[in-house]
Order: structure tokens, then sequence, then C-alpha cells
């Protein structure tokens, strides 16, 4: 059996109470999170939703940086992963620090493979 190993790590932030987040704005932080975690920005987008509420992605070399708000629940879920060199705990930590939320639960699973 060959050794196991972490090839990376899924960090998952849910902001409650958080005011709503225009496309704007989850755009500064999606890319200053990337760069906060060491990530290479491939690509951005948003799509807004007519009754409210945003989702965003940012491609990365590493893999992504995704957001999902629910402006009338005063909620965002962020979802990291990402590999090689680049710490999505430094990614969402930057966005946990600079977004004001009520409430801030972080989940870090390490995502492996035998190889």
């Amino acid at each position: 059996m060959k050794p196991f190993r972490i090839a990376s790590k899924h960090v998952l932030l849910d902001l409650y109470g958080v005011q709503a987040l225009n496309a704007s704005q989850l755009e500064v932080l999606l890319k200053g999170a990337a760069n906060a975690g060491n990530a290479n920005i491939l690509s951005y987008h948003t799509h807004p939703f007519d009754e409210g509420g945003d989702t965003a992605v940012v491609l990365l070399s590493e893999s992504h940086i995704t957001v999902h708000t629910w402006p009338e629940h005063r909620y965002a879920a962020f979802d990291f992963y990402m590999c090689g060199e680049s710490d999505p705990v430094k990614a969402a930590s930057w966005i946990k620090n600079n977004v004001e939320a009520e409430r801030a639960e972080i989940q870090i699973i390490e995502r492996g493979a035998n190889g």
C-alpha cells in the first residue's frame, strides 16, 4: 500500500449577520483572499440573482475560491479549495478579518490522495 499524503485543504467559511455584499465588493474580497493565500488567479466570474444575492468564483491555478450570498438572511458561504504551496486558511482568515459579521465559522477539511 502506498503511503497516504495530504494533497490539499478545503476550507469553509460561513459568515452570519453580514451586510449585503455587492458584486464589486465580492470581487475585491475573493481576489484579496487569493493573494493572501498565495494563490495564482486565472479568472473571476460573478452572477447576480434577480431576487437578491450573488454567486462568484475565482478560478485559481491551485483550484478555486467561491462565495454564495443570501442578503435576505444576512449570510454568506465561502469555499476555499487549494493545493500546492497556497494556503486556504490564510485566504479564509483574510476574508473573516475584512468583512464585518456577527459570527464567523471556519471548517478545515484535509483532502488527500494515495500517491
